[in-house]
């Protein structure tokens, strides 16, 4: 799974953990997306280093710096914030946010997910942006909500709630 092919080496040692609930932070999901999609090299994944930095805001985690400048410059995130250009490493992402990262390492960075009307979830995002990637996540089968059961009815999909690692393991495997 997921150990086996290095794409984590989970959140604690002695004794080894994975923290299933715990919530993926920007900076996880930058490492997590590029392992899974260079799983298949003959060998390791080692991104590039930019100097100097794209980003004005490091991560804490020192090694995950190169990920996060290879995530941006493979079109994958535009920040979250300008003037300076930030990052925001640390802050914990939402399933909507999820939805976007992955189909942008799914389609490529120009993919722009047509909107399906009428909308699948009673519960939009409260960035509309993510409606259309959130849809798309659901039409082309790597979710199904996270409750209800019958779309444009009663399927929600809880784009505002934290990504767990468990979640988010469980849909790069389906991406």
């Amino acid at each position: 799974g997921f150990f086996d092919k290095e794409i984590t080496t989970g959140c604690a040692v002695n004794p080894m953990r994975y923290c299933p609930d715990q919530v993926v932070t920007r900076a996880q999901m930058a490492v997590f997306l590029l392992r899974a999609l260079h799983v298949d090299d003959p060998t390791p994944y080692v991104p590039v280093d930019v100097e100097p930095d794209i980003f004005a805001d490091p991560p804490t985690v020192g090694f995950m710096e190169p990920y996060i400048e290879q995530f941006y410059l493979a079109g994958f995130t535009t920040g979250c914030a300008t003037s300076p250009l930030r990052f925001c490493p640390e802050q914990r992402i939402t399933r909507g946010e999820m939805a976007v990262f992955l189909l942008r390492a799914k389609h490529g960075a120009s993919y722009v997910p047509p909107d399906v009307e009428p909308d699948i979830f009673i519960d939009p995002p409260r960035n509309a942006f993510m409606e259309p990637w959130i849809e798309q996540f659901y039409v082309q089968g790597y979710t199904t909500g996270c409750g209800g059961t019958i779309p444009g009815v009663d399927l929600k999909y809880c784009p505002e709630r934290g990504a767990g690692r468990a979640e988010m393991a469980t849909f790069i495997v389906r991406i």
